[in-house]
């Protein structure tokens, strides 16, 4: 009974929740003391059963993030989504802008940038060569 119970909690703990108040989130995870319903002050609440969880407006948060380019793009919230069962964090994808920073640049930078692109081209070269091997 207590590992299940371990179990059971390490299970619930793990997972991400929102509480819900008049069908808009007001907090994202559990609280590890909380206050129920009934004002009783708990301790562990985060390790507290789903079914209690759920009583309490805890539903499980399942978060959407749709596929994206990490070096052009990034991540934004967008909205919850509440169902009877979970809650649905949305996220859409924005494109990344690219700043131009118009500043003097060092001779040495220069030659080492100019060195690094004729190394890129010399391997390719090589790649190529060996390739074809």
């Amino acid at each position: 009974m207590f590992i299940d119970l371990m179990m059971l909690s390490m299970e619930v703990n793990n997972m991400q929740y929102a509480k819900i108040e008049n069908n808009q989130v007001v907090q994202i995870g559990l609280p590890k003391t909380g206050t129920l319903k009934d004002g009783s002050t708990v301790s562990a609440y985060h390790l507290l059963p789903e079914d209690i969880l759920r009583d309490e407006g805890w539903l499980p948060l399942e978060e959407n993030k749709p596929e994206y380019n990490e070096l052009t793009q990034y991540l934004e919230f967008d909205e919850y989504v509440i169902t009877d069962e979970k809650v649905i964090a949305n996220y859409i994808v924005r494109e990344k802008e690219i700043e131009i920073v118009d500043e003097p640049v060092s001779d040495e930078l220069v030659a080492m940038a100019e060195a690094i692109i004729d190394f890129d081209n010399r391997l390719k070269v090589l790649e190529e060569v060996i390739s074809n091997a």
